[in-house]
């Protein structure tokens, strides 16, 4: 490199060298041959969410294949956790087989069929490392693995499918994941409930409870997550538990309100359900 790795910013390390690096590997990055926004090959700050975007799509006539996660080279996504556990969480979101970190220096493909937790170290679900010094005598190993033509050929898919599926590779998909926690919940909320006796002592009206109960709850955290209006106010309010209930309760006559959907009409049970069992 040309100066001290500490004096160059994100910006400047995507616009000098990784952009460059994507190219080298067939990406038309820049959108050279003019497509239209939906197909092009390479989106720079995808927008997978409204908190997450990666700083590069790849894609096969505007699907979206692979993320290319960005970072400063002073940041050492080697050791340093939060880079790695970002990078992961976005391919796994996105159902993705395997994210890329990078920050030039390194280059880091991680596994994202394998569920991203808090606290894992970098290592966790890392599938091939590459230094800057190897991107000469290993380029054709990573050519095969993130280049345009690997993914346009059908390379890329048959090459994944390969290596991360079978009885040794423990994976499990976001819309799995959800399902058990769903269903977690479900448990959790019905054992709370039954024990109060009365009306929940119908295994209909538990039934209904609950599940209108996490209705309610996984609405107001997609809100949330898409900066709808009540965005953060359910995060917010779960902090103070003396005032919890009440506030929950403000909170679910304002959605009805605002929404007029009828989910929110019924709001008994949050009085029913520890302070404890909510808030997780």
């Amino acid at each position: 490199m040309k100066a001290p790795k500490n004096k160059y910013n994100e910006t400047s390390c995507r616009n000098e060298y990784i952009d460059s690096f994507l190219e080298i590997l067939g990406w038309d990055v820049t959108n050279k041959k003019e497509k239209d926004l939906q197909f092009r090959e390479v989106v720079a700050e995808y927008n997978l969410s409204k908190k997450e975007r990666p700083d590069y799509s790849l894609t096969l006539s505007g699907v979206p294949k692979l993320f290319v996660e960005a970072k400063k080279p002073s940041v050492d996504i080697l050791s340093d956790p939060e880079p790695a556990l970002q990078a992961r969480k976005y391919g796994w979101n996105a159902g993705h087989k395997i994210v890329v970190l990078t920050n030039f220096e390194n280059l880091v493909l991680y596994d994202t069929t394998v569920v991203p937790h808090e606290g894992d170290a970098p290592s966790v679900a890392r599938y091939r490392v590459y230094n800057y010094q190897e991107y000469l005598s290993k380029y054709d190993d990573i050519n095969k693995l993130i280049s345009r033509e690997s993914v346009y050929s059908g390379v890329f898919d048959e090459y994944f499918d390969s290596k991360f599926s079978g009885a040794d590779h423990v994976t499990e998909s976001v819309d799995m994941y959800f399902l058990r926690q769903v269903n977690q919940w479900r448990v959790a909320l019905a054992n709370e409930l039954y024990k109060k006796g009365g009306s929940y002592a119908n295994i209909d009206v538990l039934n209904d409870a609950v599940q209108e109960f996490i209705n309610q709850i996984v609405f107001l955290r997609i809100c949330e997550d898409r900066n709808l209006p009540l965005y953060h106010s359910l995060q917010e309010n779960i902090k103070d538990k003396e005032n919890l209930h009440s506030e929950l309760e403000k909170m679910f006559k304002a959605a009805d309100k605002r929404y007029n959907s009828g989910l929110f009409e019924r709001n008994k049970i949050i009085f029913d359900l520890d302070n404890e069992i909510i808030k997780k």
